[in-house]
């Protein structure tokens, strides 16, 4: 690695992830499995007995089905690109819309030198707010309007030991 490469991964380079993935049964296909109904002789199937038979007709029967584990290898020129074509371009589109929001440049100004104005999202993500339509933080930031967004003290608790 080149030095401009190092400094932009640090100390710890990214080197890939793993991606555990788990089947759904209950969209349809192979294993659509519901909880059974109250029928004239049987009473409804309780949460309880519906968890144990989806673990041990499904899950326990064919685990290497419902159960996978990708990894996927990250190079360093993949997050020096990602970095060149998306998120400082975005970080640039941030700081002129502040700018503007608070009277400094004029937006125009920042379009036409083309600061950050165009990005490429990463694998072809497609984002309806880059196209000009709004969201619920852009009413929260217009009117206060609330509706929509949900205020929490921990954005990831599933982080938490």
């Amino acid at each position: 690695m080149n030095e401009d490469t190092m400094k932009i991964l640090g100390a710890y380079p990214l080197r890939g992830c793993r991606f555990n993935v788990i089947r759904r049964p209950f969209s349809g296909g192979k294993g659509a499995i519901k909880r059974k109904e109250a029928t004239k002789n049987h009473p409804a199937e309780t949460k309880d007995e519906f968890y144990a038979r989806l673990a041990n007709d499904y899950f326990r029967a064919e685990p290497e089905y419902w159960f996978q584990r990708w990894k996927s290898e990250v190079h360093p020129t993949d997050v020096v690109r990602f970095r060149k074509e998306c998120l400082d371009p975005i970080l640039e589109a941030i700081c002129n819309w502040y700018d503007y929001s608070v009277g400094g440049e004029r937006w125009e100004e920042n379009v036409y030198l083309g600061y950050g104005w165009s990005w490429r999202h990463p694998y072809g993500v497609r984002n309806s707010v880059d196209e000009g339509y709004g969201s619920d933080v852009d009413g929260y930031i217009t009117d206060g309007s609330t509706v929509g967004l949900q205020r929490v003290d921990d954005l990831f608790p599933e982080l938490k030991d």
